[in-house]
């Protein structure tokens, strides 16, 4: 069939060159006929479409479809729903709907359309523009990429610039030459050079020059240059870049940066990871950088003035741990973490464990969930915390924090101890605070105060003072030089000496036994003392009882109190106060001082058994004062 350029227009309802073995365009320096109107144009290897020199002829507006097969040449081709071409070329295309070059098919200028556009076969087209998605396969190129939906490039396609509100693949060897402006981008053995979107992956030997996103991840030998990102960036198995500008960053597997890393948080090295030159944390907020295994850092790791930076080293049982030297660390310290750490002649700062066991060697301080050990002259600078503690063989620490126990044996605290319990033996400690039970034996000494709920000094042991919520023993030569205070209070053995007793409640009671000391006790209850025991001074609230050699120099009574000295016990004297009335059972032997009551009442009386002798009753008479004898009813 032969058209004649004779109009402006060429209508028809369709041509089918399967009728027509040959579609000619035939015009003439006077023809106007620009467009080709129909509902169908297919064309089909074989047709002949031609134009002479003088046709016009350049567009074909389809209302439906536009299928091309064969080395035809047009210039727009428009259509409604599908533009599809086979290995040939146009110009421009526009659809309503998708487009399909196949088979080294081209779009010389532009692609629009609003649905999906694809590219197969080593097809190409300048730029394309769609609503849609885009796919470029098996080699096919474009120089820009405007997509509204997804992107993806595969078997080694590739595009000068992609633009795409959803996501971009490029995969199998693909490339994209230039930018990549998406929301998230995939690349796997593929290579991109700049790329900018909220999430970017690059997976299985991928390369990029430079990244900038929210959220980075390189894996499986991959590499960039510079990788910019407001969130987290993971390089992987053996992945690598040039620096890393981050919030967070994290190496494993042997991954390395060439240059710097500098983050607002954190940093984690791991499994034989390597940062060429400096680890920069500028955050104030916790900053910290975690490493586990042969890490190498070849400059410094860098924090702010007083960002209180900690570098985390995490080993196992066998002390594999990280070899940061303290030299490489600016404004920041050491801590060690390890689940049953065990240090045996070495030094190192802190130390956070389970568990942890120091021989012969040093920490600055020692955290663990567990248990503590430190034996064999080994020492903790600052501050142990765990929840049993045991020093052991002339080893020390500055403070001890356990929620359990606290044992030393042949050891020294520089500070404090605070835990529930805490048991010196030949051991030293600045003051103890225990909420249970505080026990020194064998010439322990507390050079301070002890505060516990029960406490007990045993063979030879000390302390300045001691504050207890129920109970406190003295024994075998043990001593408070200072202030015992308690509810019960027991002194026993030669040498055993407190200077001040303070025993409150209801059940107040202090004893002194075997030739046991005090200067001065008070007690709102009961005090006995008892063979060969002394005070200097007693002020009871309730009884006193003396026996067997017991001497006091002054007793000192209140309410209606109860004296009983028998024969062998001696008391200089005994002052009344803020009382007319007083029992005794004593001999006036035993006195040999005076009794007396401060005030001048009429009413003060001495009550004495009913059968004490008359005799005794007239002796007892001289050293009373200011007050008068009887006798108890029977």
């Amino acid at each position: 069939m032969q058209i004649i350029g004779i109009g402006n227009k060429l209508n028809k309802n369709k041509f089918n060159t399967n009728n027509n073995p040959s579609l000619s365009f035939k015009g003439s320096n006077s023809s106007k006929m620009n467009s080709l109107n129909s509902d169908t144009l297919t064309l089909n290897r074989k047709s002949n479409v031609s134009f002479n020199s003088k046709s016009l002829l350049e567009n074909m507006f389809i209302r439906d479809k536009i299928v091309r097969k064969g080395r035809h040449k047009l210039g727009l081709l428009e259509a409604k729903t599908l533009v599809s071409i086979t290995n040939c070329t146009a110009k421009n295309i526009s659809s309503g709907g998708s487009v399909e070059l196949l088979d080294k098919s081209k779009c010389k200028e532009e692609i629009n359309a609003k649905k999906e556009v694809k590219l197969d076969g080593k097809s190409s087209a300048g730029k394309i523009q769609t609503d849609g998605s885009v796919e470029l396969l098996n080699e096919s190129s474009c120089d820009l990429v405007n997509a509204k939906k997804d992107v993806k490039l595969d078997g080694k396609s590739t595009a000068d610039k992609i633009h795409s509100d959803g996501s971009v693949k490029l995969l199998n060897g693909s490339t994209c030459q230039d930018k990549i402006n998406a929301k998230t981008v995939l690349l796997s053995k593929s290579k991109g050079e700049d790329i900018k979107a909220s999430k970017v992956e690059l997976l299985n030997n991928s390369e990029c020059d430079d990244i900038k996103a929210n959220n980075v991840k390189l894996e499986g030998l991959s590499c960039a240059g510079s990788i910019q990102s407001s969130g987290l960036v993971e390089l992987l198995k053996r992945s690598n870049c040039e620096d890393i500008k981050a919030k967070e960053v994290k190496l494993t597997e042997k991954s390395f940066v060439i240059k710097n890393i500098e983050t607002d948080k954190s940093v984690i090295l791991f499994d034989n990871t390597t940062v060429g030159k400096n680890v920069i944390i500028k955050g104030l907020e916790s900053p910290e950088v975690s490493i586990t295994g042969n890490v190498n850092v070849g400059g410094k790791i860098k924090f702010l003035k007083n960002a209180n930076g900690k570098v985390r080293l995490y080993g196992n049982k066998s002390m594999d741990y990280p070899d940061i030297d303290e030299s490489k660390v600016t404004n920041g310290k050491i801590v060690y973490d390890v689940d049953d750490m065990k240090l045996d002649g070495k030094a190192k700062t802190d130390i956070h464990a389970k568990s942890a066991t120091l021989t012969n060697s040093k920490a600055k301080n020692l955290f663990a969930a567990k248990n503590v050990t430190l034996q064999d002259y080994s020492y903790v600078e600052s501050l142990i915390k765990a929840k049993n503690v045991k020093l052991d063989n002339s080893s020390k620490a500055k403070d001890i924090k356990a929620k359990e126990s606290v044992i030393l044996n042949n050891s020294r605290v520089l500070g404090k101890i605070e835990a529930k319990s805490a048991k010196l033996t030949n051991s030293k400690a600045e003051k103890i605070n225990a909420t249970k039970a505080a026990n020194l034996d064998n010439n322990s000494h507390v050079v301070n105060s002890i505060t516990a709920q029960k406490v007990k000094l045993d063979n030879n042991s000390k302390a300045k003072n001691i504050n207890a919520k129920e109970s406190v023993s003295l024994l075998n030569s043990s001593s408070v030089l200072g202030k015992v205070e308690a509810k019960t209070v027991k002194i026993d053995g030669k040498d055993t000496y407190a200077h001040k007793i303070v025993a409150k409640g209801d059940i107040a009671k202090v004893e002194l036994n075997n030739n046991a000391q005090a200067s001065e006790i008070k007690c709102e209850k009961d005090v006995y003392l008892r063979k060969g025991s002394k005070a200097d001074q007693v002020f009871i609230g309730r009884s006193i009882t003396l026996t067997d050699d017991t001497e006091v120099t002054e007793i000192i009574g209140e309410g209606e109190p109860t004296i009983k000295i028998n024969d062998k016990a001696t008391v200089c004297d005994i002052v009344l106060k803020n009382t007319s009335k007083v029992k005794v059972d004593l001999s006036p032997e035993s006195i040999k001082g005076i009794i007396q009551f401060e005030s001048t009442s009429s009413e003060n009386r001495v009550f004495v058994p009913h059968n004490m002798p008359k005799s005794q009753i007239e002796k007892l008479k001289a050293k009373v004062q200011n007050g008068k004898i009887e006798r108890l009813a029977e």
